[in-house]
């Protein structure tokens, strides 16, 4: 007490009535003074804990306001095949917002879980789950899986013909950790096809080279293919047969914290997406127009 008094220019008095008063103004007992030296109960250790978040965050409020609304620093989450695409034209943007921008690659169910620990403060998701009322989803993109095979194997297209390729060549696939992989595995085990030999795998770099190179076929989205551009020579992309699968590709933000900026950053995806992602993906796969959507043609 004496201690903390002589950091804040404090009386001990006047220190132990600010105590006692939180501790009523919350209903529990924050410090147990049975025991010497004083020691925290587990209620004044989960304040402390929130305390540090809540003086960091007042200090970038006040920040942000000095600076006429540009926050501090602005922490993102988003799919890899996202960030190496749109990605660097969108954080251009995203610096006109905020001094620091802190971008975290990775899974969806893994950005999720620290959005809503609030380690983040916007992501780029794919995730599968609902929204809580507090947040807010804004949709981006909606693009089809594709069928992925070498070269030499363009000629199975039909669907009697997946049984056969998967008896001649591993699977490429994603792992099981991202929101791709599980809607793989849902798509296979649909038609029979879940036990297949097959390479599981985390970027779409790894996976584009592995069937260029003739190793296996695989199963992935339009996105992750612009990903792995360079292996475009060495592939055959076909539509999936029958009912194939589709993901969305989402902005996710809290309400009212960012949300003005989570709408200005979802219609710049949206012009990024028209003018420098759809239009190579097009020239690769003209049935792709009318199923690929971005923005407002989503829907429609």
């Amino acid at each position: 007490m004496t201690t903390a008094a002589r950091k804040l220019g404090m009386t001990q008095s006047a220190v132990s009535q600010a105590i006692r008063q939180m501790e009523e103004g919350l209903g529990v007992i924050l410090i147990d003074r049975e025991f010497r030296p004083l020691q925290l109960t587990s209620s004044g250790t989960i304040l402390r804990q929130h305390a540090h978040r809540i003086l960091a965050d007042t200090d970038h409020l006040t920040s942000a306001l000095q600076a006429g609304g540009t926050v501090p620093g602005l922490r993102m989450g988003m799919l890899d095949s996202f960030a190496a695409t749109v990605g660097p034209s969108l954080i251009r943007t995203v610096s006109e917002y905020a001094r620091d921008v802190f971008v975290y690659q990775g899974f969806s169910p893994e950005h999720l879980r620290g959005f809503r620990a609030r380690e983040l403060d916007i992501i780029i998701s794919a995730e599968l789950l609902s929204c809580k009322t507090e947040e807010l989803s804004l949709l981006l993109l909606r693009e089809p899986f594709v069928l992925v095979l070498p070269k030499e194997h363009s000629a199975y297209t039909q669907h009697s013909n997946l049984k056969q390729i998967a008896r001649n060549l591993p699977l490429v696939r994603y792992s099981a950790r991202s929101t791709a992989g599980l809607l793989t595995d849902r798509y296979l085990e649909k038609l029979g096809l879940i036990n297949q030999r097959r390479l599981e795998v985390e970027t779409a770099e790894v996976l584009c080279s592995l069937v260029a190179a003739g190793v296996g076929w695989a199963i992935t989205t339009p996105l992750h293919l612009l990903q792995g551009r360079p292996q475009f020579e060495g592939i055959s992309v076909q539509p999936l047969p029958e009912e194939g699968i589709s993901r969305d590709l989402s902005l996710l933000v809290r309400r009212g914290e960012f949300e003005t900026m989570g709408r200005a950053l979802t219609k710049r995806t949206h012009e990024i997406l028209r003018a420098e992602c759809l239009p190579p993906l097009f020239a690769l796969m003209p049935w792709l127009k009318g199923v690929m959507k971005a923005g407002d043609d989503i829907g429609g």
